[in-house]
Order: C-alpha cells, then structure tokens, then sequence
C-alpha cells in the first residue's frame, strides 16, 4: 500500500460496497455489515500482516465494530438501530486512532469523547497524504507516457462507440441507457457518495499502510499528582455513608416494601415506583463516580485501609439503593405489566450493579483508575450487546400473555399499536390461543400498523436483509391468512 495507485484503486474498490447496498436502501440489514466487513478486510490487507493471524492481526476494537454491524441484520427496532450505528460510529473512530498510533493511555477516559472529531482529523491527513503522494506519482516521467496514452485513449474508445452503436443491437441498447442515465442525473447522488467513501478509505488506508508512530498523550492523560489525603477522603466517604445509612433506616418501609399495594397508605404504585426512583440511580452513580475521582487524586498513607472500608461500605449501600429501585419496578410490573422500557431499565439496574462489583472488586486489590474503567466499560458493552441481540419485544409480549393467565389484564394497545416489528411472530403466536372474535379483531388491528404494511407491501431486498424483519413478514403473512378475507377487506380500505 505504499504505492499510491494500489492504494486509491483498494479505497475505489472498498467504497463501492458501501455505494452499491447501502446508499439508497431503505432499510438497514445485511448491507452494514457486508459494508464494514470490506472495509475491514481492505484495511487489514493494507497493513501488510498476512504473516500474522487474523485474530492478532485485527484490534479488538474491529472486532466490536463487526460485532455492532451484525446487530442491522438481526434487529428491527428503530431504536436499538439508531443507538448500535452511533456506536459503531464510534468504534470506527477508536480503530483509526489506534492504527495511528493512539494506544493504551493516549486513548484517556476524558478524551474518548472526543474520539470521533480526532479520529476525522486524521483520515483528513491521511487523504491529504494519499492524494499528494498520487499527484507525485503522476508527475514522475516514467508515468507521464501512460497518462497521455490514458487522455487521448477514453475520447477516442468513446467516438468509435458511439459509432459502432448504429451497427450492433447490443451497443445501442448500451447508449441508450448511457443517454437515459446522464439526462435522468439519478445517478449523480449514488457517485458523489462513492467519492466521497473514497476519500475516506483513502485516509484511513494511508493511515494503516504506515508504520504508527506513538502519539504524545494529552495533558490532562497524564498522572496527577496525589493531592487528597485520607483524612479528607475519610470525612467525604464518611459524610455520604453516614447520610445514606439514615436514609436507609428511615426508608425501610417504603424502600423494600410496597405501599402501593397496602389500602390506605396513600401512594399509589405509580408514585412508588415514580417516587424517588430516578434520584436514587443518579446518587448510586454520581457515588460511584466520586470513588473513582477521589482514589485518582488520592495521597496514599497509613489510613488507606480505613478509606477502603469506607469506600466498601458505601459501595454495600449503594447496591442496597439499587436493590430497592428493582424492587419498586417490579412491584410496579407486577400491577401494570412489563413494557420494554421497564426491561430496558432493569437491565440498567442490573450493568449498574455489575459496574459497582467491579468496584468492590479493585477496592480489594490496589486501585487502578484505567483497569477499573476499562472493566467498566467491558461490563457496560456486554450489557449493549445484550439489549441489542436479545428480543425484548417479544419477551415481553410472551410475559404479558403469561401474567394474564393469573387473572390481570393485557395492555393490547400497547402490544399491538406500540411494539416494533419484532414483537409480530410472538403476537401471531399468542393471538392464535385466543377466541376467534377477539383474535380476528386484533388481528386486523395488528395489520394496520405501518411498518407491518409498509413491509408487506415492499418487502426487503437482499442486502437489506434481516432476520427479524423476515420473521415478522412471514408471521404477517401468517396473520393475513388466519384473518381472511373481511379482514383483508378492512385493511385494504384505510
């Protein structure tokens, strides 16, 4: 790759997959993947190590990125979409940075945010680079003999075509759609993608190509200076510990039990769950966060043992607050029903209690910020990955139906009106178990939903692919044919 030529002709190559199935396609699938897989390959290809296993050979980082793009073809929730690109986006951004050098303790915490906007920066370069070293190579006199020959060769082959058009069926069908095509101009926006993806892959193939060379790391990266003794640390932990161990016992009741169920206590299970229940993640975590700021500051002494209980301490009643926001979801759930977002926040709950482990964890050994982040956020990705590939609508379609088995009430308007496309085949399962009047209505109002239209009318192509989307047709199809015809007639009218 450090011949310019082989570098813009693997950019040109690369950049066509994305130009071909993902520029105009109206939903995302297979194409992000098959997409990020190219560029993945071109840019391992570019860094010269087929000697080396692709397993070595690849960041981690790829790896999660691969991972992320999987989740377009699996997934059909708009949301859980929207949030696997952004970040793929950003671990994209992570993979340049570490080709260019960024590794280990330049990729600081405080920076990562940043990443993005670092990480354009240097495919910038890396084009500027690419396009003077192919503007040099042009200019050698050994090159110029080709570009004369390659000016005067594409008028002349364009003359004679025209020409032999007259002659051949097959040229003038060719000219005829040339024709159509530059007065059409439909495909101008597909080419200025194109281009544009090329000089992406360009600065990030020129990045690859050369040997990283380490980057200083920032200022604010660098270790600071112990400046917090123990006994200030102790008096902030003990201040905060002492606060929350009176709440804790003044809450007791309403913490662990459920006063929305008991007649006369005036709060309902709205304003148990509701009561308190934000505030109670934002303090869990703005304590753990506080750990973290005053151990990276910390003077270390004869007391460290003390602040270590203390900090354990905390950390116990911090677990303690979030077992009481679970509980007061679940009481809740139990009245109401399960919603994806209640899921959602469990879930939460749930990679917010890994994290404070971890904590507890590197409390028991020497404290370090950077492998204490980073099982961090190994936890918290696990806990993405989770949310991204598991069917919660589905799920909670299928807890739901189950809860009604006990005598509650089923929220159909939220299942049917509310729930993404993967909630269909869970519904037309569920749907077939019901009596044939309301099992036919809701049928019927399950085939109104848009996107369930939208996807029985133009289904997908093949590089918009995805597995739940083509689960959802099928049971779509499904529910076509258990409706019947006056369904069919219902919905073809609106």
């Amino acid at each position: 790759m450090n011949n310019p030529a082989r570098l813009w002709a693997a950019a040109l190559a690369a950049a066509a997959v994305p130009a071909a199935v993902v520029f105009g396609a109206q939903r995302p699938g297979i194409n992000i993947g098959l997409s990020l897989l190219v560029i993945v390959l071109a840019t391992w290809l570019s860094e010269q190590r087929l000697q080396r296993s692709l397993w070595r050979a690849v960041p981690f980082v790829d790896w999660m990125a691969l991972t992320l793009a999987s989740v377009s073809a699996v997934s059909s929730n708009p949301v859980v979409l929207v949030l696997s690109l952004l970040a793929l986006g950003w671990c994209c951004a992570l993979s340049v940075l570490h080709r260019a050098g960024w590794r280990g303790a330049a990729l600081h915490p405080f920076w990562l945010a940043l990443a993005p906007l670092r990480a354009l920066g240097l495919v910038a370069s890396g084009t500027r680079d690419a396009a003077l070293g192919a503007i040099s190579q042009l200019r050698a006199e050994r090159h110029l003999p080709v570009l004369r020959g390659v000016l005067f060769a594409v008028p002349l082959v364009l003359v004679f075509f025209l020409l032999l058009a007259e002659a051949d069926t097959t040229f003038e069908t060719l000219r005829s759609q040339l024709s159509a095509a530059l007065q059409d101009l439909s495909f101008l926006p597909r080419l200025l993608f194109w281009l544009v993806m090329s000089l992406l892959m360009a600065g990030v193939l020129a990045i690859a190509s050369r040997d990283p060379v380490p980057q200083r790391e920032p200022a604010v990266a660098a270790d600071i200076a112990g400046t917090r003794t123990a006994t200030e640390r102790l008096i902030v932990l003990g201040s905060v510990v002492a606060l929350f161990a009176v709440f804790l016992v003044l809450q007791v009741g309403t913490l662990f039990g459920n006063p929305g169920a008991i007649a006369g206590s005036g709060i309902t299970y709205a304003q148990a769950v509701h009561r308190g229940f934000g505030q109670l993640i934002v303090v869990v975590s703005v304590s753990a966060a506080l750990l973290l700021v005053l151990d990276r500051r910390a003077l270390r002494g004869a007391a460290e043992g003390r602040v270590r209980a203390v900090s354990a301490v905390l950390l116990g009643q911090c677990l303690l607050l979030l077992l009481s926001a679970w509980q007061r979801l679940a009481a809740y759930e139990e009245a109401y029903g399960w919603t994806v977002q209640r899921v959602c926040v469990q879930l939460c709950i749930i990679a917010i209690a890994a994290a404070l482990l971890v904590l507890l964890r590197e409390l028991m050994l020497r404290m370090l910020l950077r492998r204490a982040l980073r099982r961090i956020t190994t936890v918290m990705a696990l806990m993405a990955l989770v949310l991204c590939f598991w069917n919660i609508p589905a799920w909670v379609v299928d807890a739901n139906l189950d809860r009604s088995a006990r005598g509650h009430e089923v929220d159909w308007r939220y299942l049917v009106d509310e729930l993404p496309l993967d909630a269909v085949p869970a519904l037309q399962r569920q749907l077939a178990k019901l009596d044939a009047t309301q099992g036919n209505s809701l049928r019927c109002r399950l085939l109104r939903q848009p996107q369930l239209k939208s996807l029985l009318t133009t289904p997908d192509r093949w590089f918009e692919w995805n597995w739940r989307r083509s689960q959802a047709l099928a049971a779509a199809q499904r529910l076509t044919r258990e409706a019947g015809e006056g369904c069919a007639a219902t919905t073809g009218g609106e």
